[in-house]
């Protein structure tokens, strides 16, 4: 729910639950702006041990296929950890989502 709130103060569209080819993302997002934001967004928040190793919070093997996947598809993908994220001001949050979304772009080769 806290990802919404820092979405829609961003002003971005977005959605939850999304079944994106056989893959459950948990909120995607689909700019407005296509210049700075010409991809869509798929947004994961993270739980340790679960999705990402509990030690070193990197994805593992099956979070990294499903990432690889959804790239080809031409989503950007941006991961959110659930722990981190908690401990966040809610200014905090939307400041984290707009970098995290902004540099996922510039990976993807916006």
């Amino acid at each position: 729910e806290s990802v919404a709130v820092a979405l829609d103060t961003l002003g971005l569209e977005h959605e939850a639950q999304v079944d994106v080819d056989g893959y459950l993302v948990d909120r995607v997002v689909h700019c407005v702006d296509q210049h700075d934001c010409p991809h869509p967004a798929a947004i994961f928040v993270h739980t340790a041990g679960r999705t990402v190793h509990a030690r070193f919070k990197q994805p593992l093997g099956g979070t990294m296929m499903r990432h690889r996947h959804l790239r080809r598809l031409g989503y950007v993908c941006v991961n959110l950890q659930v722990e981190a994220w908690s401990d966040l001001s809610p200014g905090d949050r939307v400041s984290l989502l707009e970098a995290k979304i902004l540099e996922a772009q510039q990976r993807q080769g916006a």
